[in-house]
């Protein structure tokens, strides 16, 4: 059995051993919490939506108010691209291109042999049908003025008549959705996010009205590599033929797109919801911010466009294009 003064000592060695402890767990604690603040990223700017405080010349806040980002898009792309719900076929009933698709011009001289000789000579009198499937999913990108797609993908030219196939295109695309001001009737505004926003951002609201000003354009629509299948053609010629095809697109979008288009549609479709005057703006950094004013008592109490045949028909009543 230890005497006392050895016990003492004991005890002593022992208090000053979890001392020790302790002291050495507050030292690694403190190095951990240098080294973290010390690689750890600044934290990024508070993002304030367009407009907050900049009074009746700025963005006019709305009931409903949401930003995405580019990255929420293309990864929602992903998901149809993976189940191959982004085929599309052309056919004789496509509005664009269903009086193009033929291999033998007709009175109104409009055909592919304009362009591609060989395919009139081979396979005369056919209406063709394409089917364009993408080979990776569509990467969007937004700007301040536009939004731009990166489209890659193969284009399969087909006989309508029995779907054989007899030809293959691959080809990859860039094409911009541009939305540009209308001085003339644009109510838009460009504004300056607050002195805490990141990197002086901008946002441009681009509605106006109940219609937006919209443009197409296809800067780049190209061969992908040499394996391609097109009557035996160089690639210069498909070349030529992609060059037609990208006009015709950017003629037809052109005219469709020339008076703006119309939200009466989907403000018609949303109004029985409580919702109205829906709007997008383009911000910097490749953000888009959606909103609209919202009637909550409509939205939860009022059935939310469910309810008896009789207050449907109030609804559209109420939600008529004369209100809009």
């Amino acid at each position: 059995m230890k005497s006392r003064p050895e016990q003492k000592k004991l005890a002593e060695d022992e208090d000053k051993s979890l001392l020790r402890d302790v002291d050495e767990l507050e030292t690694y604690q403190q190095q951990r919490e240098n080294n973290r603040r010390r690689t750890k990223a600044p934290p990024p700017p508070m993002l304030r939506f367009p407009g907050v405080g900049l009074g009746l010349n700025g963005y006019q806040r709305k009931a409903v108010e949401m930003i995405i980002s580019e990255l929420s898009v293309t990864e929602a792309l992903l998901q149809p691209f993976r189940a191959r719900m982004m085929q599309v076929r052309l056919g004789p009933n496509s509005a664009m291109f269903g009086q193009m698709l033929r291999t033998t011009c007709g009175p109104d001289g409009v055909c592919l042999s304009d362009s591609i000789p060989e395919l009139g000579d081979k396979c005369p009198d056919q209406q063709l049908e394409i089917e364009i499937e993408p080979v990776q999913a569509p990467n969007i990108k937004f700007a301040k003025d536009s939004v731009t797609v990166h489209l890659v993908g193969n284009a399969t030219i087909l006989l309508s008549q029995n779907g054989k196939s007899i030809g293959r295109i691959p080809f990859k695309s860039l094409v911009e959705l541009g939305m540009a001001r209308n001085s003339s009737k644009s109510q838009s505004a460009t504004t300056k996010l607050d002195e805490t926003a990141a990197d002086n951002t901008t946002a441009t609201t681009w509605t106006h009205g109940k219609t937006m000003d919209v443009s197409l354009s296809i800067p780049t629509l190209a061969l992908r590599g040499d394996a391609f299948d097109f009557f035996g053609l160089s690639p210069q010629t498909v070349e030529s033929f992609l060059n037609t095809v990208r006009n015709a697109i950017q003629n037809t979008a052109g005219k469709a797109l020339s008076s703006g288009v119309s939200l009466v549609g989907l403000e018609r479709h949303l109004c029985p919801y409580g919702i109205s005057q829906p709007g997008i703006q383009l911000v910097d950094d490749g953000l888009v911010l959606l909103n609209a004013e919202l009637d909550a008592y409509v939205l939860l109490f009022d059935g939310g466009g469910i309810g008896t045949q009789q207050k449907q028909q109030q609804k559209r009543r109420h939600c008529s294009p004369m209100e809009l």
